[in-house]
């Protein structure tokens, strides 16, 4: 849970953190976020949500990124702050690079007088926003601490303060322990507050970590869910809200076995041992391997209508996707090149 996950409980139950556009307490949705933390009538919170655009549903994970990077650029520019939520952290490397080069364009940052790199293979910029990664009680830092670079020394020194104190970041605790902080994972932003949040779920995001993605920011939260069909969107929000943080791991190992023996069953004898093995994680090697159903409470008729509806739209969402790469930006390029430089890295064998 996000509570006991963070040193410093977090207050849940505050009705005062929301605000609408115009500066109005939005209790409407402070009222959702209990509900989503209580984890009560999960499909009917799902409906909510996606009716005030509060939860988008997409039809592939790079047109949620679009949306999410877009959308932060655009903030980025403005001086708003924001945090975006994401599964994995390379995932959260490429919205960094691109976040950055946005602050650094609209001259909220300016460039070092000598370039370090932290762990993510990122320039970092006086003024950028970062994470430290490990706890080290002699320069007073705890791992995922939030600090802005307040400057970037020809030592390869990195000064931060978090605004009640500053903290002078030795060169090898910087490339070994630190990354920028636009974007991080669920447990990352976990215990941050900033004007905008963005969250993505996937097939193993938890109670916990939905709760924290949708609970970021004072003004604007969004949610993000890939998906053909918003019945298929409502499923994995059900299934997200009903799964804890520690089940993750097992949900992935269940889908490896399965995957293992897709196809095998019926062809092959299975020894007891490899029964009991698969039994382990949930999977009946001898049961004739069926293709997923909707939830129960969704009928075939409903599913079958949202499924056609979904293919009529692709045409158009590929026209979309050819108008975002033709206008395709230098921040872009900085990502790719980031995660190349990250693919290069472990190639050779280097990985951090």
């Amino acid at each position: 849970m996000a509570v006991a996950a963070h040193p410093t409980p977090l207050d849940l139950t505050d009705l005062h953190r929301f605000v609408t556009p115009d500066g109005a307490l939005d209790t409407e949705y402070a009222q959702l976020t209990l509900q989503m933390r209580s984890r009560e009538s999960p499909a009917e919170l799902f409906d909510e949500l996606h009716e005030r655009g509060s939860l988008v549903i997409h039809e592939t994970m790079d047109d949620a990124r679009a949306v999410i990077s877009d959308d932060a650029i655009a903030r980025a520019h403005a001086g708003s702050s924001v945090a975006i939520a994401t599964a994995t952290n390379e995932e959260a490397a490429d919205l960094n690079a691109l976040i950055q080069q946005a602050h650094a364009q609209a001259g909220h940052t300016k460039a070092p007088v000598v370039e370090i790199f932290g762990s993510d293979l990122l320039t970092i910029r006086n003024g950028d926003r970062l994470m430290t990664r490990k706890n080290d009680r002699d320069l007073g830092v705890a791992n995922r601490d939030l600090w802005m670079v307040k400057r970037v020394h020809r030592s390869g020194e990195v000064t931060v303060t978090n605004g009640k104190r500053a903290v002078k970041l030795p060169p090898s605790y910087v490339k070994a322990h630190t990354h920028l902080a636009y974007a991080s994972t669920e447990f990352g932003v976990q215990g941050a507050t900033v004007q905008a949040g963005h969250g993505i779920i996937t097939d193993s995001s938890s109670a916990s970590a939905v709760y924290v993605s949708a609970t970021r920011g004072r003004e604007s939260n969004t949610l993000h869910v890939v998906a053909e069909t918003r019945l298929q969107a409502r499923e994995m929000f059900v299934n997200a809200m009903t799964r804890e943080a520690g089940d993750r791991g097992i949900e992935m190992k269940r889908a490896g076995a399965a995957r293992d023996l897709e196809g095998t069953a019926g062809t092959r004898t299975h020894t007891d041992s490899q029964r009991a093995q698969a039994a382990w994680w949930g999977v009946d090697v001898d049961k004739p391997a069926t293709l997923p159903t909707a939830s129960s409470r969704t009928s075939t008729r409903d599913l079958d209508r949202e499924n056609e509806t979904a293919r009529k739209k692709r045409p158009a969402r590929a026209g979309d996707a050819t108008a975002r790469s033709a206008r395709d930006t230098e921040a872009s390029q900085a990502a790719r090149d980031a995660a190349d430089a990250r693919r290069r890295i472990r190639d050779r064998g280097q990985e951090r």
